[in-house]
């Protein structure tokens, strides 16, 4: 039997104290009487997770320091490994979409691919954390992938990882130089910028592609955010404000 939340007068809720009381209550009582020793650290994690998916939205996320280390790689902008935006669905892991120009891409993988196994190693029930560092590596080591299209047709692909650098701002249009052209028409002054994902440069290199295309006479702006999976909320922020 566990300890109940301490009752207050009528329509009076429990203070934040109280109600973590509570928490530490219920795991003083299952870590002295469990049957088992339990994991005191899974009891706690669990716990948190629970607060976090109570609130039932799917952009508010509880990330351990496992989790954290590679998700700040991506969004400082670079990393080692594939190139790729990664997801779970139907307990598998699934290509959200290989960065332009990633050894993903040039490798063959399609947005919508399941991955099947990593090196000859079944992905089924893989937790994410597990998959993204598989997938990640040294600059010049290889990685196999059993990958099915969404077609239904079942691909290997030999990928070569590397130091994928994210540019996360890009134009209509590269120039011979290999620079893009954010003046999608010249003749009416109208400027394209398209944002892959919101990492730690972005506002910076939105802000140069913006000075850019007052400097040529844009009078008016394409925005382009399809497929951007997100990143940091500050540089979302920072872009926005502009």
């Amino acid at each position: 039997v566990l300890p109940a939340a301490q009752e207050g007068e009528p329509g009076e809720r429990p203070s934040a104290f109280e109600q973590i009381d509570l928490l530490v209550d219920i795991r003083h009582e299952l870590v002295q009487n469990y049957v088992e020793e339990p994991d005191t650290p899974e009891l706690v994690e669990r716990a948190v997770r629970g607060m976090v998916d109570s609130l039932e939205d799917p952009y508010t996320t509880y990330l351990t320091t496992e989790e954290l280390e590679p998700f700040d790689r991506y969004v400082r902008g670079s990393f080692s490994g594939i190139g790729a935006e990664i997801d779970m669905a139907e307990d598998r892991p699934v290509i959200v979409t290989p960065l332009e120009d990633s050894p993903a891409w040039n490798a063959g993988v399609l947005a919508g691919d399941t991955i099947l196994e990593i090196d000859g190693v079944s992905t089924l029930d893989m937790p994410l954390p597990e998959t993204v560092k598989r997938l990640g590596g040294e600059p010049g080591t290889t990685v196999r992938l059993r990958v099915r299209h969404d077609s239904g047709e079942e691909a290997e692909i030999e990928i070569t990882r590397d130091v994928v650098n994210i540019q996360t701002v890009r134009g209509f249009l590269r120039d011979p130089q290999g620079h893009y052209d954010f003046l999608l028409d010249d003749e009416h002054k109208i400027g394209y910028v398209r944002i892959t994902q919101f990492s730690e440069a972005t506002a910076a290199e939105v802000r140069k592609a913006l000075e850019r295309l007052r400097e040529e006479g844009a009078r008016a702006l394409i925005l382009d955010v399809r497929f951007n999976p997100g990143g940091l909320l500050q540089s979302a922020v920072e872009v926005s404000d502009m």
